[in-house]
């Protein structure tokens, strides 16, 4: 059983769709087993106090099972993890995370018209062609960027990129955008799923408003 609760959301690919959805706002009492998460959370600390939180990861791995997860506010970028015991997820009280699978993207280099981030290795996988409509081949692709929230399209090659479009060259470790960075705050998906429910994870909850496609 995976029980689903208005609490916290878990964005996986566009923030545009994410600032668009209100969280409500909640107030569960944190029981004495809990363990704490935030954004700038560390697997060194304890993970038993609000001011010593946790990664995601790290208290997915490490709470016994039975005990609740408190997600501190803010945005958890390229927040993954498996539920392999019974735990419960829940939001601190008044606060409202936002579990992303992308991350903020800084480093760009001006090429051109364009703007370029070296080093980019990440490669999601192609959608089956057999899914997608020939006419729009770019549509087997799943990168997404977004700047300032607003998604850009994907093209095939450098040469077509133009303002509100990128490319992924993958050959070469690269992403191209076509709008200027400076300023904004561009945004890239770099995983395809967030966390995942393992086969012994009966009873686990979720006290969320879960959004698996946004």
């Amino acid at each position: 059983l995976f029980l689903v609760k208005s609490l916290f959301a878990v964005v996986l690919a566009t923030p545009n769709v994410a600032a668009a959805i209100q969280i409500k706002d909640t107030s569960y009492p944190i029981p004495a087993n809990a363990y704490f998460v935030a954004p700038d959370g560390k697997d060194t600390n304890s993970g038993k106090s609000p001011n010593s939180p946790w990664s995601v990861a790290k208290a997915l791995n490490s709470a016994p099972s039975g005990s609740t997860v408190v997600f501190r506010g803010g945005q958890y970028h390229k927040a993954t993890g498996k539920i392999t015991k019974k735990l419960t997820l829940q939001a601190y009280p008044q606060e409202k995370p936002w579990l992303k699978g992308s991350i903020e993207v800084q480093g760009w280099v001006n090429d051109g018209s364009l703007w370029r981030k070296d080093g980019w290795n990440y490669s999601l996988p192609l959608i089956d062609s057999k899914f997608v409509d020939p006419s729009v081949p770019m549509a087997r692709y799943t990168d997404m960027v977004y700047v300032n929230g607003v998604s850009l399209n994907q093209v095939g090659n450098r040469a077509n990129v133009g303002p509100g479009e990128f490319y992924v060259d993958n050959a070469n470790y690269q992403l191209y955008i076509g709008n200027n960075p400076e300023g904004t705050i561009v945004e890239a998906t770099v995983v395809t799923s967030g966390i995942t429910i393992g086969n012994n994870s009966s009873n686990s909850r979720q006290r969320s408003r879960f959004c698996p496609l946004c």
